[in-house]
């Protein structure tokens, strides 16, 4: 390990905060769960991971399972594994092997090692093409040379931590901040399944938004009534589900919106969302959309239920926190996935299309 390395774990030990968030309210320790899915979920985006399982142990311990294609343990130049550089080296690239996207399930994302550095005994097991592997780490610094235990029948990788408790004084796994994490995953990831064995329940694999736009709307939608909408340009794409509560149309919108999985309260993809439903529906009115402005969506969103959920290859944010994506890109993307797709739903549905054109009209 590098005098660099070493410099990089302790800045991490000595200052929690500044990696994962407060060690003392739980968020900085669930955190490190949302590193670990973040790592499996860059596999499942190329097709090589369908599972993700969660599990908490009796003793404390955390671990985290999947079918992927597994860690690489081929060895750099200098004799160092990739697993062993993924889980002590800080990497300056947005991912330790350079690809894109690599998906953000928190304001801050620095991968494995401060998740390594911050746990009193991490537990690697490594299923690939070369065999069975096993390694083990602790605050930061692998205790053991890597050892083959045999061929692999299956590929994937399971990893267990037992947090520092000199970092987290009560280290409790809340399921109340996990359950509604892994489901909300499973929504978003079409052909994701994911488990959580603390209270053992199974999501997925869904094929679409539509669960995760029944659950925004308190169960109240149909999954059959949820209307999808749909682009792609490239490398990204927008994914749409939208439902409207029936003639009264009095609740406010309920929207939530993600960027590469991770959760943002506003942006270019929200503002291209409002665009295409007031452009729909004014389509639909057979009239131009004045300006799109915000009282105009106000009116026609009133009862509105929707998800929106971008993939970018390279997104930008407004802040540090990363909750306001501000990638031109996506505001055109989302725009014209809702306007023809919503569009289209309009017209199969004449109730709804008068009901709105009507409120756009006002």
């Amino acid at each position: 390990m590098s005098d660099s390395d070493l410099e990089f774990i302790t800045s991490v030990r000595k200052r929690p905060g500044m990696y994962v968030g407060d060690p003392y309210d739980g968020s900085g320790l669930h955190h490190l769960l949302r590193e670990l899915l973040a790592n499996a979920l860059d596999q499942f985006y190329v097709g090589r991971l369908t599972r993700i399982d969660v599990s908490v142990l009796a003793d404390g311990r955390l671990r985290v399972e999947d079918d992927g294609r597994g860690i690489s343990t081929a060895r750099d130049a200098d004799g160092r594994t990739f697993l062993e550089r993924v889980f002590t080296t800080r990497h300056t690239t947005p991912t330790a092997d350079g690809h894109a996207p690599h998906w953000h399930l928190a304001d801050v994302g620095l991968g494995l090692a401060p998740v390594c550095a911050l746990s009193a005994a991490l537990l690697v097991q490594v299923r690939n093409a070369d065999g069975c592997f096993r390694r083990t780490f602790a605050c930061g610094v692998a205790t053991g040379d890597l050892v083959r235990t045999g061929p692999a029948t299956t590929t994937g990788a399971t990893v267990e931590l037992l947090p520092d408790p000199d970092i987290f004084p009560r280290p409790a796994w809340d399921p109340a901040r996990i359950d509604p994490m892994l489901r909300e995953l499973a929504s978003l990831c079409p052909g994701l399944t994911t488990s959580f064995a603390f209270e053992r329940r199974r999501y997925g694999p869904f094929e679409d938004l539509r669960d995760l736009v029944c659950e925004l709307g308190d169960g109240r939608p149909r999954p059959e009534d949820v209307i999808l909408c749909s682009a792609d340009d490239g490398p990204m794409s927008a994914r749409v589900g939208l439902w409207f509560s029936n003639p009264a149309f009095g609740a406010p919108p309920r929207e939530a919106s993600y960027c590469n999985l991770l959760k943002t309260h506003a942006g270019t993809h929200l503002d291209g969302f409002r665009r295409g439903l007031v452009d729909a529906v004014a389509s639909a009115a057979g009239a131009r959309s004045r300006g799109r402005t915000t009282a105009a969506y106000d009116r026609v969103a009133r009862g509105l239920v929707a998800v929106i959920s971008v993939t970018l290859v390279d997104p930008s944010y407004g802040a540090p926190t990363k909750d306001q994506l501000t990638t031109p890109a996506a505001r055109g993307l989302v725009e014209r996935a809702v306007r023809e797709g919503f569009g289209a739903a309009l017209a199969k549905d004449p109730q709804l299309a008068a009901s709105l054109t009507e409120r756009l009209a006002r």
